[in-house]
């Protein structure tokens, strides 16, 4: 009885730290429930949730992947054999529509409806157990539920799955505990041999890896993290406006120096090399950003056509940073954030006056002609 009370309260501190997005403090006190009361299901739901936000937030996501991305290059030969592993499951070619947050006070965690008929146009073929293995890998990749560690092994291949999880981009959990494995502790998993089997173990993914346009685009969930203590501006996914664009990509002239400006997820530069370019410079003034952008380079085999430059275009001289990459054949920009001076946008939340944020203040468009008048050929 005594540890049934100690779990019921455990459980009420727990729920009241997760509305106030201290999800650390909340995790660890639904570890001490599970302790006290290893049967209870609302716990462990709760603590998956919260480890799942954790995760998401944590310094580590791609922490390797900044710089000149020799942890990149060291798990090249992986990321290549994910990526054939997707297209031959047909994750390439399914049309996901814009995913939606679930629920509001969780930052991150997906909700994707995948109806049977575009798995069955995407899927390699009509068997159940195809249309079944695709459903599972785009629950996982859209961080909308965790697979089993032998599971995600056995879609991702425990080669790419390990290196995920080496990259931070999947992270290992113990639904019985609700404890966070360590990488290390997590790639034995998903090897089946170390302390934990991988019966034991739940895979889920810190960051969104999304079909677009034949690519697999890094992506953090939605803009919902910058409003979390200790979070950071998000790498948003891209969004209508952003796929309408890439449509432009595959019908313009070929362009072979392109800059992406700002770059954000890279989508439109990866395009860009997919269909015309043959190199582009992503900018970014955000590190995440460029880490994203240059794991998603590495994922799609274009990494050798890519160069990266973290700019802020609010800077003083923005266009001396750029040394020797210029000229550009086409500048692709597409801003995602514009100047709100005193929130005179109500509905709008932070993130909206991210690029400006009062009056008098510069937003960087000024910067930002500057570039395209400098850089752009003729």
């Amino acid at each position: 009885r005594a540890a049934a009370e100690l779990a019921r309260r455990l459980l009420s501190r727990a729920a009241l730290r997760r509305q106030a997005r201290d999800f650390g403090a909340a995790q660890e006190d639904l570890c001490r429930a599970l302790v006290a009361e290893p049967g209870s299901g609302e716990a462990r739901r709760l603590a998956r949730e919260c480890a799942m936000v954790s995760a998401s937030l944590s310094s580590s996501v791609l922490a390797g992947a900044g710089g000149d991305a020799p942890v990149l290059r060291a798990e090249q030969a992986s990321l290549d054999k994910l990526r054939r592993r997707l297209e031959a499951l047909g994750y390439t070619k399914l049309a996901l529509p814009c995913p939606k947050r679930l629920p509001e006070v969780l930052p991150g965690i997906g909700e994707v409806v995948v109806d049977e008929a575009a798995l069955g146009a995407a899927a390699p073929s009509d068997s159940s157990a195809a249309r079944r293995r695709l459903s599972d890998v785009t629950l996982l990749l859209a961080r909308c539920r965790p697979l089993s560690a032998l599971r995600a092994a056995e879609l991702l291949g425990a080669e790419a799955a390990s290196a995920l999880l080496r990259l931070s981009v999947l992270s290992a959990y113990l639904p019985a505990s609700g404890q966070l494995l360590s990488a290390a502790e997590a790639v034995e998993a998903v090897s089946g041999t170390g302390k934990y089997s991988d019966a034991e173990a739940e895979i889920f993914s810190n960051i969104a890896l999304l079909p677009c346009d034949g690519l697999i685009i890094a992506a953090d969930f939605d803009a919902s993290a910058s409003g979390v203590e200790g979070g950071f501006e998000p790498v948003l996914y891209p969004a209508e406006d952003t796929r309408a664009l890439l449509g432009l990509c595959q019908s313009r002239p070929p362009a072979p120096r392109v800059l992406n400006i700002p770059c954000g997820c890279g989508v439109l530069g990866l395009a860009a090399l997919k269909y015309h370019a043959e190199h582009v410079l992503f900018v970014d003034a955000s590190a995440r950003a460029q880490s994203f952008a240059r794991f998603s380079c590495h994922l799609n085999g274009l990494a050798d056509k890519a160069a990266f430059l973290q700019l802020d275009l609010a800077s003083p001289t923005p266009l001396a940073a750029f040394g020797g990459h210029g000229p550009f054949d086409a500048v692709l920009s597409n801003l995602p954030f514009f100047p709100n001076p005193d929130s005179i946008v109500t509905s709008s939340g932070p993130m909206f006056a991210s690029c400006g944020g009062g009056a008098g203040k510069d937003d960087g468009s000024g910067a930002l002609a500057a570039i395209l008048g400098k850089c752009a050929r003729g």
